[in-house]
């Protein structure tokens, strides 16, 4: 599998929830790619000027509406964003599949494009 996205700060963070998304819930590759994500702001931007929130956590508006009482309740400082906000990154991905087929899958926060045979 391989798999990456541009994004700063959140390129990492993508990378993982994409990975996880597919090795610990089971989800497909474009699944994986299209599912909400979420944004730890807690330290600082690698931008200038450097902004963060202790313990702030951006999260796409459906997860949002699901953990954050919980989050706030933990201590962190959630934030809603839309859905689709590029900020959660653009991720591109590929794998070759159990039967040798190649799958793809392709970020909908931005215009990617991904091409499996």
């Amino acid at each position: 599998m391989a798999f990456s996205t541009p994004g700063g700060d959140m390129q990492a963070q993508a990378n993982v929830q994409v990975f996880l998304n597919m090795v610990v819930f089971g989800m497909d590759i474009q699944q994986a790619v299209s599912a909400p994500r979420f944004y730890s702001i807690s330290a600082p931007s690698s931008f200038s000027p450097h902004e963060f929130t202790p313990g702030g956590i951006r999260l796409a508006s459906d997860l949002y509406q699901k953990v954050s009482e919980q989050l706030a309740a933990l201590g962190y400082v959630p934030q809603e964003d839309p859905v689709w906000d590029k900020d959660f990154g653009a991720v591109g991905a590929i794998l070759i599949g159990p039967d040798g087929k190649l799958y793809a899958g392709a970020d909908p926060r931005e215009e990617t494009t991904a091409m499996g045979r």
